[in-house]
């Protein structure tokens, strides 16, 4: 029998897949978050990603990375 995927999975499966991806927080926002800040991930129905802080839309570019396995 198979399980239903739950929203705990749902979230373990997200999480994993931004552990391996870095962005960069540009300098053209107004205000930056600091080093410990906390920041919501958004990952929209066409996949785009929208990094908010304080309710505000952050300016973000992703930086390719290599990771050996």
């Amino acid at each position: 029998m198979q399980r239903k995927n739950s929203v705990s999975d749902t979230e373990d499966v997200l999480r994993e897949e931004f552990e391996t991806r870095l962005f960069q927080i540009l300098n053209t926002n107004k205000t930056l978050p600091r080093s410990k800040d906390q920041v919501i991930v958004r990952v929209k129905l066409d996949n785009s990603i929208q990094i908010l802080w304080k309710d505000k839309l952050l300016s973000v570019k992703e930086i390719p990375t290599i990771f050996k396995q």
